[in-house]
Order: structure tokens, then sequence, then C-alpha cells
């Protein structure tokens, strides 16, 4: 990340210990907003993430990750994010979030029902 490569370049000069405080004071963004910015930078690369999908979209994807992730599902849901965003057909953000959800669950339910034929 940029600071931690300034903490790098300057050596024992001095270090910003608490980045989301500080870039929360000097952008006159919320805290949490800068955690989600910081959490976001870690878990996409950057060719995931694109300038037709609003920030917004990758905060719900990534509070749904943990999920999707278990269910070897959250690669495929970037992909299927960015072609929605491309293509100009992104859903509401409310739509997405239970798109999600409906993902999540119907997933889960296949699990289920085959585990109980195994």
């Amino acid at each position: 990340m940029l600071l931690q490569e300034f903490n790098g370049a300057i050596k024992n000069e001095f270090e910003v210990k608490n980045y989301a405080e500080a870039i929360s004071r000097d952008f006159g963004l919320s805290q949490r907003y800068v955690y989600d910015i910081l959490n976001i930078v870690k878990t996409f690369k950057k060719n995931q993430i694109i300038d037709k999908v609003p920030f917004s979209y990758y905060r719900i994807l990534r509070n749904k990750m943990n999920d999707l992730e278990t269910m070897h599902l959250f690669e495929k849901e970037i992909v299927r994010l960015n072609k929605m965003g491309r293509s100009g057909n992104l859903p509401g953000k409310e739509n997405y979030k239970k798109e999600l959800v409906n993902i999540i669950k119907t997933k889960k339910f296949e699990k289920v029902t085959l585990d109980k034929f195994v």
C-alpha cells in the first residue's frame, strides 16, 4: 500500500501508525469507510476492480466474502459483478445484496441436500 511504501522509504524519520485515522482526518472520510477501503485493497487484485462498478458494490461483495469463499464462489462472483458492470446491467445495491444472499442460501441448500445422500 502507498502508506506502507512511504513508511519504508523514509526509514527512521517517522512512521504513520494509524492509517485509518490519518486518512479519515485528512480526507474527511469516516473511519468505517477508510477501513472498508483498506479491506478492499487487501481483498481484491488491482485488475479485479473496474471503474464501471461503484465502490459500494465491492463493499457489499467483500461483506459476503467468507460465505462465498467457503462455497468456492467468491472469484466467480467477482467476474459476474464486473461483467454486469461492463454491460451496464448492475442491479440496485439492495437487489445485489439480495442476490448474494440468495446465491448463498441456494448453495447451502444444495450442499445440505447433497450431504443427505452421501
